[in-house]
């Protein structure tokens, strides 16, 4: 299964536990791929959080998919900027970003940053984030039947709003956490 979080900057903390407890038994039982919007902030955090703290014989794919011109410190992830001895491995600074833009989640296991050439324009990343999802769940068909993808929105706001209606009319399920909308 693909489950995929839509998310504002979510900080309640009364269902932060729960939610986190919910998505990794989901993931665990069913071998599933996350997809967030992979920043180190609101229920992109959260979903790092409780994965790095999992202790597993296999580590869940966790896949941000964000934005490149948005991403704090991203001239740190261009090749010529790595450090000599760095091979494939990136150093890449989590600290409190300017206004506008985020960090990297470091737990996830994977990040795909979307580049149209921008900065500070938000959504970009939206379609392609959405091909991929469906990519994902029809390469892995089981006897011509698609992967299931779950979309679990928390908190929400209009861009959310049109990413619900998007998962919608794929014919894939939506999961709204009650009691986290604004």
């Amino acid at each position: 299964a693909v489950v995929s979080t839509q998310s504002g900057h979510y900080g309640r903390e009364d269902i932060c536990a729960s939610f986190q407890q919910g998505l990794l038994n989901a993931a665990k039982s069913t071998d599933a791929w996350i997809i967030t919007g992979g920043q180190y902030c609101g229920v992109m955090k959260l979903v790092g959080d409780v994965i790095a703290r999992t202790v597993s014989k296999r580590r869940i794919p966790t896949i941000g998919i964000g934005n490149w011109g948005k991403t704090w410190r991203n001239e740190k992830l261009l090749i010529e900027n790595r450090r000599s001895d760095a091979m494939d491995t990136t150093y890449y600074p989590v600290e409190e970003p300017a206004k506008g833009f985020a960090t990297l989640d470091p737990n996830h296991t994977h990040h795909f940053l979307v580049d149209d050439g921008t900065t500070g324009n938000d959504g970009i990343e939206y379609g392609f984030r959405a091909a991929l999802e469906m990519l994902i769940c029809e390469m892995h068909k089981i006897e011509n039947v698609r992967l299931p993808m779950v979309c679990i929105m928390v908190e929400g706001g209009m861009r959310c709003l049109e990413i619900a209606k998007g998962t919608l009319e794929n014919g894939n399920t939506l999961v709204v956490l009650k009691g986290s909308g604004r």
